[in-house]
């Protein structure tokens, strides 16, 4: 049996419970003030003053509707009393203001974690507070592993402290320039390098300038320079190199290897147009069509997240965006509070450059979740708030939490594959913010011809 941590008026509490009760923060049923609530009712919460429990606030800044550390100490205050005590050395103004700017972060307990995590960041705020170093994301990035310091860069970004940098394009810097030290030989190296950087990483760059990098871009990009790097290997085990390769050499690379050798189709191309390698034929990769969810499935799932409030909201608005419009989950995550517009009586919601009008009651959800969001993130600007301030929901994330309500790539697809033999090509990709290019090629495989779409609109 656990022992007996506390005990409250309504009864003995656990050691669990009694460290829950601490970060248990909300509006007190009883006075309907914001406050720390330790004792629970089955209508709700009740605050420390209402249930008679001593303690439950901060003695240092007298605080009681913040998360607390102790019964006696909120996490803000105990962080501060911690990082003075790491910094005692340092007295000098710049001390001040970093413990200051930490302290002032949201989340506390997230820089305590961190402080466990990697001791390393203790000596980066000596540095920084003896005056030696700034707060900048290049010290961040000195820090190993790189990845544990990624929250507290957001924070300080949310905070202002920092100023914005994308992390995709931050991680594919880091990763590229681990990777290109593995090439041993010089050549491949510098053919590599060129690759990477000159076309990858350029183009992945002007994505972030006009805001159009998607989250799946940089996986693709390292892919495809990995299988480079296998190619040039297995060239190099065959006493051949890139220069002097052979359709021979080519055909049997894609022949005897899995599928992931597909990627190399990009790599050569661009060796061809840059000189590298012969002018050799390279095969056209033709990747199958998905499988659609059937009609009857789709229309189920519509009615289901229409009418069933056991889902989460924005996993109703987010699902019939998807099965509806046909609009995949990395533009989702992209969707802005002020994309959502009503206009005459009309509410549409902006997808790229193109505005997409809804019908009721999907257009009433998505009002729901606007107003919603706005009220519990104040000052976030996106439509599906993510848990690191200042970020919207990651696309896996908000993907896993879709395919667990039925939500499916398939149900996407049937939803494409349905709008495509219904609206002809160049109207349907500028309504949806499709590449025109693709939903052509798509409604070619679907042998939907809309040759005749003139005569039928006389």
């Amino acid at each position: 049996m656990a022992r007996a941590a506390r005990r409250f008026p309504d009864g003995v509490v656990c050691p669990a419970c009694y460290r829950a009760s601490f970060r248990r923060v909300g509006t007190c049923r009883a006075c309907d003030q914001r406050r720390v609530l330790p004792g629970r009712t089955a209508g709700g919460g009740l605050c420390a003053p209402c249930t008679g429990i001593d303690g439950f606030r901060c003695t240092t800044c007298g605080a009681d509707d913040q998360v607390l550390h102790r019964i006696d100490e909120c996490e803000h205050c105990h962080l501060r009393r911690r990082l003075t005590q790491l910094l005692a050395g340092d007295a000098s103004p710049t001390a001040t203001e970093l413990i200051d700017l930490l302290c002032d972060l949201r989340k506390p307990r997230a820089i305590q974690a961190l402080l466990r995590r990697n001791p390393s960041l203790i000596g980066l705020f000596h540095e920084i507070a003896a005056g030696r170093r700034t707060l900048t994301h290049a010290a961040l990035d000195e820090l190993q592993p790189a990845g544990t310091v990624d929250h507290l860069r957001d924070l300080c970004v949310d905070r202002g402290a920092l100023p914005p940098r994308n992390r995709q394009l931050a991680a594919f810097d880091r990763w590229r320039t681990e990777i290109l030290e593995t090439i041993t030989p010089v050549a491949d190296r510098q053919i590599i390098t060129s690759y990477a950087t000159w076309h990858h990483r350029r183009r992945l760059a002007g994505h972030v300038e006009d805001d159009t990098l998607r989250p799946w871009a940089t996986r693709v990009a390292r892919q495809q320079i990995r299988v480079a790097i296998a190619f040039l290997g297995w060239l190099r085990a065959r006493h051949t190199s890139l220069a002097v390769c052979r359709q021979a050499h080519l055909d049997r690379w894609f022949a005897s290897g899995p599928t992931t050798r597909n990627h190399s189709v990009h790599f050569l191309h661009w060796a061809t147009e840059q000189h590298h390698c012969p002018r050799l034929h390279i095969p056209t990769i033709q990747v199958p069509l998905p499988n659609p969810m059937s009609h009857p499935e789709r229309i189920d799932l519509v009615a289901r997240l229409l009418h069933d409030d056991r889902f989460v909201l924005a996993d109703r608005v987010a699902g019939l965006l998807t099965v509806v419009c046909a609009q995949p989950v990395t533009r989702l995550t992209r969707l802005r509070l002020d994309a959502v517009l009503t206009e005459g009586g009309t509410t549409s919601v902006a997808i790229d450059t193109e505005r997409i009008p809804l019908a009721e009651p999907v257009a009433a959800l998505l009002l729901e979740l606007r107003a919603a969001v706005a009220a519990r993130f104040p000052g976030s600007p996106w439509l599906f708030p993510g848990r690191i301030p200042g970020q919207p929901v990651g696309a896996s994330s908000l993907n896993q939490r879709l395919r667990a309500i039925g939500v499916t790539r398939a149900a996407r697809v049937a939803a494409l594959h349905e709008l495509i033999g219904h609206v002809p090509t160049p109207v349907l990709a500028d309504a949806l913010g499709y590449n025109p290019n693709f939903v052509a090629e798509r409604s070619a495989r679907l042998s939907t011809g809309w040759n005749t779409y003139a005569g039928l609109k006389r």
